[in-house]
């Protein structure tokens, strides 16, 4: 009917199942979206329309093409980015006034405040990219009566001119991004002790906490775990063979992340190594890894260090620190590991490295690794665990 419908692809399509009162979804997901679904109706903002194989042209039709929702456990509020089917502007104002009216529907439909976009400066100067889009804030006053729906957290746009053979859900050139409002950043925590208890098993892993605080920054263009809470458990068992690791071994432990995102993994384990390198091919990682950092003890801060660079680049070029590591952590996407990773593991990462701690999100790249790596006679695996961190799906981490 040409409005604009906010869901979940049905399974093996694009094609767009809403799901409205979702039980799986955090209620603050729910809430958004239902008054994103309505603004839109509102403002007859033009769902977007991906390119058919038949069609002349390229790029897709429509304006609004994704609506991404990540909720901060400790607030419940949500963190928002529109994904618009347009070229960024040059400069920090929002430009097309559809869009400037559909983010200060949604500002003003929330807790955080009632506001409108400011209208672009009719002499425009160059704004910071990727910084702040500016407010004009203003409290409701209507009798001490607020008029919300739900908390929010901040609000992005992500300017995505897509193309018919992209499946990317954001542009994540930094001049795609503008942070209408709120925090840049929603700031997580991993508790091993509470993930035991909402588990409530016996069985997870139960490490030796860290005598210091790791809040793990996490902008919209970086990518997060959806749930959390049993991925804590994961980064638990990691951090309890490392500390066995750190027990049986002597000398120096000195540790390579690859897949690493904003170093979810590796840095709970920087207490424990002589040193620590993590990696990403994302641009937007090493700045929330940097801010982490910068929060723990000086001491432990001089052994850190963040690479940007894909997993095969860092077998090809960081051939030194590999052969210095007696752990590597791996991470990959579903397709599992780069040949490279599986190569150098199996004829080089043999001689230094005590332990490989493979997270694998797609069980038949995994398989398929696996055997490669233990077929090389090298290596053997010494523990596997199975997570359900998408319950009501078969899909194991």
């Amino acid at each position: 009917d040409g409005k604009v419908t906010i869901g979940l692809f049905a399974p093996n399509s694009h094609d767009v199942l809403p799901l409205p009162k979702c039980r799986m979804h955090h209620p603050s997901i729910n809430k958004a979206v239902e008054v994103i679904t309505k603004a839109c109706h509102s403002l007859s903002v033009v769902p977007y329309r991906e390119a058919g194989k038949s069609d002349e042209d390229d790029k897709g039709s429509g304006q609004l093409r994704y609506v991404a929702v990540n909720v901060e456990r400790s607030t419940g509020a949500a963190q928002i980015t529109l994904v618009w089917n347009e070229s960024p502007p040059s400069d920090g104002a929002i430009d097309n006034p559809l869009l400037r009216k559909l983010a200060s529907k949604i500002v003003s439909s929330s807790t955080a405040s009632s506001a409108e976009v400011e209208e672009p400066p009719k002499k425009r100067r160059r704004g910071r990219r990727g910084g702040k889009t500016e407010l004009k804030s203003t409290r409701a006053n209507d009798g001490g009566k607020q008029t919300t729906t739900f908390k929010l957290h901040s609000l992005w746009i992500n300017y995505h001119h897509s193309w018919k053979h992209s499946n990317a859900v954001f542009a994540f050139d930094s001049k795609c991004w503008r942070r209408v409002e709120g925090p840049s950043a929603v700031v997580e925590h991993l508790k091993f002790e509470n993930a035991r208890q909402l588990t409530n098993s016996d069985s997870l892993a139960d490490p030796a906490p860290l005598d210091f605080k790791v809040p793990l920054h996490f902008p919209p263009n970086v990518f997060r775990q959806a749930n959390l809470c049993f991925f804590t458990c994961i980064v638990a068992r990691i951090r309890e063979r490392t500390i066995k690791l750190k027990k049986d071994e002597v000398g120096d432990l000195i540790c390579t992340e690859l897949y690493g995102g904003v170093g979810t993994i590796g840095l709970h384990l920087s207490d424990l190594v002589t040193y620590l390198v993590s990696s990403d091919e994302n641009p937007n990682n090493n700045t929330c890894f940097t801010k982490t950092v910068r929060e723990f003890p000086p001491e432990v801060q001089s052994k850190l260090e963040y690479k940007r660079k894909d997993a095969t680049a860092m077998v090809r070029s960081e051939k030194e620190m590999l052969s210095r590591s007696q752990v590597l952590i791996v991470d990959p996407p579903r397709k599992g590991l780069d040949e490279e990773v599986v190569d150098y593991i199996c004829t080089g990462g043999h001689e230094q490295l005590k332990l490989v701690a493979y997270v694998s999100c797609g069980f038949k790249a995994f398989e398929r690794d696996c055997k490669k790596i233990t077929g090389s006679g090298k290596w053997r695996v010494e523990f596997a665990e199975g997570y359900i961190l998408f319950p009501g799906s078969d899909a194991i981490e």
